[in-house]
């Protein structure tokens, strides 16, 4: 009981000597105790010492380090938009930092996270993300960062399909089938392995040309799925309509 009273007495002097950031007034002590924080998880207060070093002394030698910092504070905070704009700024600011590729994939990682996760909303940012994932593909292709953005690339590609998919699903339903035809001759799936997917636009598109009277376009997407091994799952729903 003694040893714990003492411990507990010791960490309350300890966090006493712990200064405001506001009140250090050396740039490495800043950083050092943001450091402190951030490398313990505590992304909230090493935010504060970051933002003093960037306030108050944009001249240091730290201050790269701490604008980067920030932004990973913020995006671990899920404070997306702030991530997405203290990354963006470090791109502007220092693209020949040793750490830009990652910076980079940062960036397009603040932009996806902010996307609405239903794919009946707008999803601008999702194109947004995926814009900034090929740039890092074409920019460092053999780089790690590169690798996980292919695979944010294809999660990209996956939410806009389901967003066609939806709105073809939407004109079908309320019987605009020509506008539905559209959109679903529109989505090129070529390439794609989701045989969901695949299945999914192509039952749907023989559908609306069956509510067209274009029936050996129908008739033609259906044996075709019935020719595939491939989506033998959906076999059985292709024969309803031929």
């Amino acid at each position: 009981m003694k040893k714990t009273v003492l411990f507990l007495v010791f960490a309350l002097l300890l966090s006493c000597q712990t200064k405001a950031p506001s009140k250090i007034q050396d740039d490495a002590k800043l950083y050092q105790q943001g450091m402190h924080y951030f490398q313990r998880n505590k992304y909230v207060s090493a935010m504060d010492y970051f933002l003093e070093i960037k306030n108050r002394f944009p001249e240091s030698p730290y201050v790269k380090d701490a604008k980067l910092r920030l932004a990973d504070c913020y995006y671990f905070t899920r404070e997306y938009i702030d991530a997405e704009i203290e990354y963006h700024q470090f791109t502007a600011l220092h693209p020949l930092h040793q750490d830009i590729a990652k910076v980079w994939l940062q960036l397009g990682m603040s932009q996806f996270k902010q996307a609405p996760k239903s794919h009946q909303k707008d999803l601008n940012l999702i194109r947004t993300a995926k814009t900034t994932f090929t740039m890092i593909t074409h920019k460092w292709p053999s780089s790690q960062e590169a690798q996980v953005a292919r695979d944010m690339i294809q999660k990209c590609n996956d939410q806009e399909i389901e967003k066609q998919l939806y709105l073809a699903s939407f004109y079908y339903r309320t019987k605009k089938y020509d506008v539905a035809i559209k959109k679903l001759e529109q989505l090129s799936l070529q390439g794609n392995v989701d045989l969901a997917y695949v299945a999914s636009r192509n039952l749907l598109l023989a559908k609306a040309y069956l509510k067209t009277e274009e029936k050996d376009r129908a008739k033609n997407i259906l044996q075709a799925i019935l020719n595939n091994p491939d989506l033998k799952d959906y076999h059985s729903q292709a024969k309803k309509f031929l």
